[in-house]
Order: structure tokens, then sequence, then C-alpha cells
């Protein structure tokens, strides 16, 4: 919903008063969004000086737009009308102030540079918008019309779920992602409905398309593998990392191929109109897909929706990053920001640590790996 809202440099937290939560709640209930809902919180937010902390009686996540970008962030509902503030970090990552430092003409090469790689990150922030949809493509699912076809039965979604599926349906909808199914279909697949480790009232779908998955015929594409990837990024000392947004969304399903993905819910039948996870064939379509679009920029590579650049200085690695966010420019990709890395002189990749002293596991994952061992070996003497 449109809205006005301070903009206070000093803060650090985002806020609005209890007033504004009430035309926004009105406002989702009149435009049929998903409404909004207050998690408790235990942090303590001080006005300037005090010693006493302000009254919170809940936060939200929500998605913020300005005329150039969007953002996802914490809102603190404050108890009264106090009015509303956007904090400094979020008005900088919309776009709706500049940090400007003076400098003199006479810049490193390096410094120039990095002032050059900001200004390549501000010409492409629309890439930051909404789930991008492939251009000028279609994917198709080869399916084996000779397996009969199969309508599972409608696995029963707990009550307190229910409510969260319906938003996410709702949002689903609302991107082109799925759309109704009206009629007979030959298909149907049952829904599994997961509440997010981190707010429960949230569900993650899956469709099992295990039963489907049979009728769909494979591609046999090469994905890179990580000895692949070391052998590339051999002597590099520059890195980036782009995460592409909900990544297989963004390639439309050919209208044909759509009626294998029917799903069943209590709010009736749905199909994806994207390519939706659990399909067979779906990683190594959108691998080859990815890697087409990336084919001819050197220092760039994929594996699934992760885009790493590289280069062995700061010069060519922005030339790489450039020619990167221009290609998904042209294509109509759009990245999830805050998964995005940029310019750092290590990158985590798929399990593994990439700097200038070459290739290294990643040290959270031998933490987990021992872990694990150290459980199975007590399950063992048991």
């Amino acid at each position: 919903m449109p809205a006005e809202i301070m903009i206070d440099t000093g803060a650090s937290v985002d806020i609005i008063d209890e007033h504004a939560l009430l035309r926004m709640q009105k406002y989702s209930r009149k435009t049929n969004q998903p409404p909004i809902t207050l998690c408790k919180t235990n942090t303590k937010v001080y006005g300037y000086g005090a010693k006493t902390p302000l009254p919170i009686v809940g936060k939200f996540d929500v998605e913020i737009e300005s005329s150039t970008r969007i953002v996802v962030t914490t809102i603190y509902v404050m108890q009264g009308t106090c009015g509303s503030f956007l904090s400094y970090e979020t008005a900088l990552a919309l776009n709706l102030i500049k940090l400007t430092i003076n400098a003199t003409e006479n810049q490193q090469p390096e410094v120039q540079e990095k002032n050059k790689l900001k200004q390549s990150l501000d010409k492409y922030n629309d890439r930051y918008h909404g789930v991008g949809i492939l251009k000028d493509c279609q994917v198709h699912l080869h399916i084996n019309e000779t397996v009969t076809p199969s309508a599972q039965p409608h696995r029963r979604i707990p009550f307190q779920l229910r409510k969260g599926l319906e938003q996410e349906l709702i949002r689903l909808e609302h991107e082109g992602i799925i759309e109704k199914v009206h009629g007979p279909t030959p298909w149907m697949s049952p829904l599994v409905v997961v509440p997010k480790p981190k707010n429960q009232e949230k569900v993650r779908l899956y469709v099992d398309m295990c039963v489907a998955n049979k009728a769909i015929e494979r591609e046999r594409h090469i994905t890179p593998t990580i000895d692949d990837l070391i052998n590339d990024l051999n002597g590099t000392t520059v890195f980036s990392k782009l995460d592409l947004n909900q990544g297989y969304h963004q390639l439309e399903l050919a209208p044909e191929s759509r009626y294998i993905t029917t799903f069943a819910t209590h709010k009736g039948l749905r199909r994806y109109t994207r390519l939706p996870f659990g399909v067979t064939s779906a990683a190594e379509l959108f691998q080859t897909t990815i890697q087409q679009i990336l084919e001819g920029i050197p220092g760039a590579r994929n594996i699934s929706d992760d885009i790493i650049i590289y280069g062995r200085d700061q010069e060519s690695h922005n030339h790489a990053l450039e020619a990167v966010l221009q290609r998904l420019q042209e294509m109509n990709l759009t990245l999830n920001a805050p998964k995005c890395e940029y310019n750092k002189p290590s990158v985590e990749f798929y399990g593994y640590i990439f700097s200038k002293d070459g290739v290294s596991l990643d040290p959270k994952k031998v933490e987990t790996f021992q872990q694990n061992q150290s459980v199975l070996h007590r399950i063992q003497q048991k």
C-alpha cells in the first residue's frame, strides 16, 4: 500500500505506530492480500538518550518498495500514535538517501575500480524487484504419454497450517507462479505443507511429484563440478556471488506441459505456470538454461541458481560483474538481494571457501559433519 514515512538516519530499526498498522491491515483485507500477523519480540528499542525502552507491541516482516528498489525488512510496531520512521540502513537500501564521500581526482586505480563497481550496482538496481520471468523462453517437459496418468488422493492439511497455506496460494497466484485448474485433469499430485522454521505462521509448500515423475523423461545435461570451479578460479582474488530470486520459478512452463504439475488443496486444484521444484528434470533444465545465458562471459559460472563471479584483479572482476548484470537485465531475470555478495576477498560457494589463497572446506560444514559423526558414534556404541 502507498504510505508516507519519515526517514530517521539516526534510527537503527524501522518503526510504525498502531494507527499505521490498522491502516495496513485494512488495506490488506480490501485488496485480498495476505494479512499482517504480528510476532512477539524480546528486542528492546530505545529513543535517543532514553533509558526506558519504547512500548513495542510486536514485529513483522514486510517488503518495502521505493521508485527504484524493493527490500525485505523487519518492522517494529509501537503502541500509540507516535508516527512511522524508516531507519538509515533501510533508507539507504531503498536508494532514498545517498552516502557521499568527497574524493580527489588523483585516486588510486583500485579505488577508481571500486567506484565503478558501485556505479554498476546502482545502474542495475531494478534486478532486485520481484520474481522475474526469462524473456522469450518456455521450458517443455518431455512427458511419456504411454504412462498411465494417476490422480492421487488429496492429503488432508492440518487446520493450524491452512491459513498459512491460503496466504501462500494467494501470493503464488498474484506472482503468476501458479494458476487455478478448471475441469477434469488426468494427473493430480498431493501437497506437502511445512511451516517455516523462523516464522511458524508462514509455510512452504511442496508438491509430491514422485508418481508424476515416472512419466517425465529427464534431459541429460552435464552439471559443472567443484573440480571444474577450482580449475577456473585458480589465481583469482576478487569474488561476488549472485542468487537468483526463486530461481526455478523464473522459467515459464510451456502451457502443454502444465497439466502434469496439477496438485490438490482444500481450496481446489492448482497447477504451475513456472518450472516447479520436485520435477525430475527441473535441475538439469534450469542448470543448462542459466549456463547458456552466461555463455561468453569470462569470469562467471553457475551451479543451479547461484552465480559466482571472479577475477584476477578488481578490473577483470568488475567487467565480469557488469556483463552478468547486463545479461540478467536483458533476459529479465531478478536477484535475491539479501543473499547476494559483492566484491569480496573470499566467498562461500557450495560448501567451499574460495579466496586468493586457493580453496578450502567451509568450516561450518566441517563442524556439522563432525557433530554428525559424534552422534553416529554414540548411536553405534549403544
